[in-house]
């Protein structure tokens, strides 16, 4: 990737991209399967990560289950999880 060959900074990344996405890296959490998420605002519950998949570009996602109706599924960016403003994750079933 042209990222990492360039400049002599840390990592081969070149000065241009020095600080770059730190504050990302520090909070960024792998999602796995068996993860519990609470969604935040109206209509939100908690959900179980069933499955985590790239697509085409790249880009992850992951597949979840509403704990209390396993039968309602949906597919969401595995950055939607992670966004604080939409999702926390929860440590301990309720």
């Amino acid at each position: 990737m042209a990222l990492f060959e360039r400049g002599a900074g840390p990592e081969g990344v070149g000065p241009e991209f020095q600080g770059v996405g730190e504050v990302d890296m520090r909070r960024k959490r792998e999602v796995v399967e068996g993860q519990l998420f609470r969604k935040l605002g109206p209509g939100g519950g908690i959900w179980e990560v069933i499955a985590v998949r790239k697509d085409g570009l790249g880009t992850q996602h992951a597949q979840m289950q509403r704990a209390d109706d396993p039968k309602t599924l949906k597919t969401l960016a595995v950055s939607t999880l992670l966004d604080p403003s939409q999702f926390e994750m929860v440590t301990e079933p309720q």
